[in-house]
């Protein structure tokens, strides 16, 4: 019975389905492996973007996020953005994207205020979230002589925070912005 098998296997069907086989194998696998990232993909609760118009190293947006979720358990996304001139006079790619649906927490470099003072309806007033406001731009939170910015390697130059606002009537948008005014106080109370 077995060698009819292996006779039947080699001689007729992998000699004329090889290669259709294969390829069912080979989606199979590509399938399995995109449902497993889907399946186990982490949400972050918040979503910082470290952002300066001077090279910024991922590191520091790390060191921020380990710190959250060390000592809030907080599970935060990162990533850093260096624009240089160029790239901010170039407005609509800039403005897609810091309306990035993932993104919701900034911190920015002293070079980026003109920028950010230009997209004001973007982002939440800090007195709305009672974080300490910046006089000129309600809705920057200075951050300089933060213990915290310190540690993370951030406090050559003036930062501020800032915080998206949510999609109207999204609860889970709403969540966001108060986990991502929660960093904020973190970093300042430090």
């Amino acid at each position: 019975m077995l060698k009819k098998f292996r006779y039947w296997f080699v001689n007729v069907y992998w000699y004329h389905y090889r290669l259709h086989t294969a390829a069912v194998l080979f989606a199979a696998i590509l399938t399995a492996f995109a449902i497993h990232s889907v399946v186990t993909r982490v949400v972050p609760d918040v979503n910082l973007t470290l952002a300066s118009d001077k090279p910024i190293g991922s590191p520091q947006a790390d060191l921020l996020t380990a710190y959250w979720n060390e000592t809030r358990g907080i599970v935060a996304g990162s990533s850093t953005l260096y624009l240089s001139e160029e790239e901010m006079l170039n407005w609509e790619l800039l403005h897609v994207s810091f309306v990035d649906e993932e993104r919701n927490l900034y911190i920015i470099g002293e070079g980026l205020r003109e920028f950010f003072s230009q997209i004001p309806e973007l982002f939440v007033p800090a007195a709305e979230l009672g974080l300490p406001a910046d006089p000129e731009l309600p809705f920057l939170v200075p951050l300089a002589g933060s213990p915290v910015m310190d540690r993370a390697g951030l406090s050559g130059e003036a930062m501020f925070g800032l915080i998206k606002n949510p999609k109207e009537g999204s609860e889970a948008d709403a969540k966001r912005r108060d986990i991502a005014a929660q960093c904020l106080r973190d970093v300042l109370n430090g």
